[in-house]
């Protein structure tokens, strides 16, 4: 909870500074995550099996209804992509295809038969991956996790951001407090409106104590909140756009 007050409080003082280790900090993060895992692979290689899509339909054929809600999981592993979209404008797609298809789609795939290997040898674990860690080297990955949900957090922050000032542009939403925080780079910004909005809506999630929880809400909301979009979207599709602007 402090680390979410911290992060929200310095949004007003710019980026610049702790942008500077964004990449360094993610690099590190993507290649403990593939080291931590190769081994577990490598024990159990059948766990590659797992790309074949046979076990999804026999998973749902299998659990039905149970099989859905467990989506709600699922969903959390692709959380945060969207921030590749948010991003395009200020780095092109070149550079983001590069990173993606070079460093974090690898590291990410080898995380992730990591633990289903761990759960292959061991069975069921708490944790399946800090259990990828031993000893000592678990400290260090907990140090490491924190510094990348950090930057991670700062990387949806700016692109919510980046989107409220393109759609105040458009006249798609209303009229916002746009501060630059930087004199060389345009894409620097700080928008106090959203930056609370987010504030306060982290630290409700946080309040669902885990993943789990917050997944499993997500999903007994859903149909209310489709309902609520589709209203929001049939009303402004009627409704003319509003001149854009920005202070």
């Amino acid at each position: 909870m402090l680390i979410l007050l911290g992060l929200f409080l310095i949004q007003r003082r710019g980026t610049a500074g702790i942008g500077r280790v964004f990449g360094p900090t993610m690099l590190v993060w993507f290649t403990s995550i593939a080291l931590v895992g190769l081994p577990w692979i490598a024990r159990r290689p059948e766990v590659l099996g797992a790309v074949s899509p046979v076990h999804a339909v026999h998973f749902f054929v299998a659990n039905r209804v149970h099989g859905f809600l467990v989506l709600g999981s699922v969903v959390l592993c692709i959380t945060g992509g969207e921030a590749l979209y948010a991003d395009m404008g200020h780095f092109g797609k070149t550079p983001i295809r590069v990173a993606w298809y070079a460093v974090v789609f690898p590291a990410l795939l080898v995380n992730y038969f990591g633990p289903g290997a761990l759960l292959l040898e061991r069975g069921p674990v708490d944790h399946a991956f800090y259990a990828l860690a031993s000893g000592w080297t678990l400290y260090p990955m907990v140090a490491i996790a924190t510094c990348a949900t950090v930057v991670a957090s700062q990387a949806l922050i700016s692109g919510a951001f980046s989107l409220a000032q393109q759609a105040v542009h458009l006249g798609y939403f209303p009229r916002v407090t746009i501060v630059h925080t930087s004199g060389a780079a345009e894409g620097q910004i700080y928008v106090p409106e959203i930056n609370w909005a987010l504030m306060v809506s982290c630290i409700a999630l946080a309040g669902f104590g885990s993943s789990r929880r917050s997944a499993t809400a997500s999903i007994r909301w859903w149909p209310p909140t489709a309902s609520c979009r589709h209203r929001t979207w049939a009303t402004s599709s009627r409704a003319s756009p509003s001149r854009a602007g920005s202070t």
